[in-house]
């Protein structure tokens, strides 16, 4: 017995989160013509899969010094598989009358972050308990599913303007982890995933002379950056159902109109002449 069936897009997909969880069943009941019922129950699994678009820029700003980062980031990443990460800071030579503070970077490290968390409803009996009918109690959860760091690998130019340090890393959400993919349910389930970075700078002084001495400026610096990390499915091979099939009759335009036939056969087309019309004044 073939059938089929669309599900509404505004469906969460099914996930296995450390809260709660999101199942879908294919139930079906039969009866035979001697009266025997069957059942049969079994689990779908619904992913959701957004398309890649451009690359996300973000700007973050270190006050009280002039430091500045820019991040470039994929428009979604993937449970599976490595992701490309820009990274650019800018503003690490402060130029004195007669010297000048330079930014080092010592390290890097970067982690990925899921947090989950859902309302637990209270039932009628406990209800005045946390406020009245219809609240509930929120639960949340952050671990992390991915993270590194890195010693080495970045170019630093004091020569240009202000001067950079420039890097570019791969980041990956460990496969182990089973990640849960960025949703929300309706029930009060939310999954949603941060990219943290954590720089380790050190400041020094350094004279405007052509003397190559660098003096440490006191301790060391962590500047900490956080972006928000779109995790989806794999779209596949796949097309999507709104663009394989056929238009509906209701978004076929309107064309153009037709001429009308002379089912009349004695009227006879003749030439007509007409006046021209006034030039006007």
């Amino acid at each position: 017995f073939p059938f089929s069936y669309l599900f509404p897009g505004h469906l969460p997909a099914s996930c296995n989160g450390a809260l709660g969880q999101i199942e879908y069943f294919l139930v079906a009941h039969a009866k035979s013509i001697t009266g025997e019922e069957y059942s049969l129950k079994l689990p779908i699994n619904i992913r959701r899969s957004l398309l890649p678009g451009n690359d996300k820029s973000s700007i973050r700003i270190f006050p009280p010094t002039n430091l500045t980062g820019r991040i470039v980031l994929p428009s979604v990443v993937h449970p599976i598989g490595k992701f490309p990460v820009d990274m650019t800071l800018s503003g690490v030579v402060d130029k004195g009358e007669e010297t000048q503070t330079r930014w080092r970077l010592r390290k890097m490290m970067w982690r990925i972050e899921e947090h989950q968390k859902i309302v637990s409803t209270a039932c009628q009996k406990h209800s005045h308990k946390i406020g009245g009918e219809g609240k509930g109690v929120l639960h949340q959860e952050t671990r992390i599913i991915g993270h590194n760091e890195e010693k080495t690998g970045w170019k630093t130019d004091f020569d240009t303007a202000g001067g950079e340090i420039s890097m570019n890393f791969e980041a990956n959400i460990n496969p182990a982890a089973n990640a849960v993919c960025d949703m929300e349910a309706p029930n009060g389930l939310e999954v949603k995933h941060n990219l943290v970075i954590e720089l380790i700078v050190a400041e020094g002084i350094r004279p405007n002379r052509k003397i190559p001495l660098i003096t440490p400026a006191g301790a060391a610096h962590v500047f900490r950056m956080r972006f928000h990390l779109p995790v989806t499915e794999h779209s596949g091979l796949g097309i999507s159902w709104d663009k394989e099939v056929p238009p509906v009759y209701g978004d076929v335009p309107a064309s153009a109109p037709n001429y009308a036939k002379l089912y009349n056969t004695n009227i006879t087309m003749g030439n007509w002449h007409v006046s021209p019309s006034p030039l006007p004044y």
